[in-house]
């Protein structure tokens, strides 16, 4: 006996790719974010004229569009710039040392061949970053996504070489935007690192669940077209993401477990029902 002979998937048809609501979904319209996209282009569009952008500081809870806006806003200021731009994004959960950080960037923007697998000291890595940044002659935009975790493990060390990279090197021009959860990040600062961080200060607030009904009805609508769904199921997912401090990404991860669930059952559209069943798979403890 097979065990996948019962999933028929009979009852209605998805109209679009269900990756919509994915985590790995890169959105093209980013509804209540008007404001900080319009601030985020203010202060880079420095850049559009050759000259230093200042550093962003970018605050708010888990879900609330740091990181898609961000992503997206550097990736139509590649598109004005041309090739004259390059971004490099680094998760700081996975790499949160002076070295990775480095040989992370290195790789990144001059090609994964510059640092030898048996490795360099740290001042080696920072002067061939340089001196291959120089030769590039390119406006670099470092994102230090979590970039409190970075700070927590290493103090300030990991963000004064990098600001030494980007503000101290004639023929290198370079902005950091870093990314966090942690209102009291900058205070947490030593003064060397404060010093230098010319920083402009951006706060993402949480989402309502009006707002995140009008984030997940266009991915739904793509995904199940008109009539496969009540609107009743996605007001409840919008309504369970903003108890969860307004977090678009718990609303969507709903909606994509409540469609995969209906989806299972043969079921005629995606209803309240499904919504609850999903958070419970989504909640459960394992021990």
């Amino acid at each position: 006996m097979n065990p996948f002979d019962k999933y028929q998937f009979e009852s209605f048809s998805l109209k679009g790719d269900l990756t919509v609501l994915s985590a790995t979904h890169e959105p093209e319209e980013f509804p209540h974010r008007e404001e900080q996209i319009a601030r985020m282009a203010d202060a880079m569009s420095s850049l559009l004229l050759g000259m230093k952008s200042s550093h962003l500081i970018l605050y708010g809870k888990t879900g609330t569009g740091k990181t898609s806006v961000t992503k997206f806003v550097t990736s139509k200021l590649s598109e004005k710039i041309g090739g004259n731009l390059t971004v490099c994004y680094i998760n700081c959960q996975n790499y949160d040392s002076p070295y990775s950080i480095l040989v992370f960037i290195a790789r990144t923007l001059l090609g994964p061949e510059i640092v030898p697998q048996s490795g360099w000291t740290l001042d080696r890595i920072y002067e061939e970053l340089v001196s291959g940044l120089k030769n590039l002659k390119k406006e670099i935009i470092i994102i230090l996504d979590e970039v409190d975790k970075l700070v927590e493990k290493n103090g300030g060390d990991s963000l004064y070489l990098l600001l030494k990279v980007t503000d101290e090197n004639p023929g290198v021009s370079g902005s950091i935007i870093g990314i966090t959860n942690d209102t009291a990040f900058y205070e947490k600062l030593d003064p060397r690192v404060k010093s230098r961080l010319n920083k402009e200060s951006i706060v993402f607030p949480p989402y309502n669940s009006e707002q995140l009904r009008d984030i997940l009805l266009p991915r739904v609508r793509r995904v199940l077209g008109d009539e496969n769904y009540d609107e009743t199921a996605v007001n409840l997912c919008a309504a369970i993401g903003a108890q969860e401090h307004g977090d678009a990404r718990k609303a969507i991860d709903l909606m994509r477990v409540a469609i995969e669930l209906a989806l299972r059952d043969s079921a005629k559209k995606v209803t309240r029902e499904y919504v609850y069943k999903a958070r419970d798979n989504l909640e459960i403890d394992i021990m």
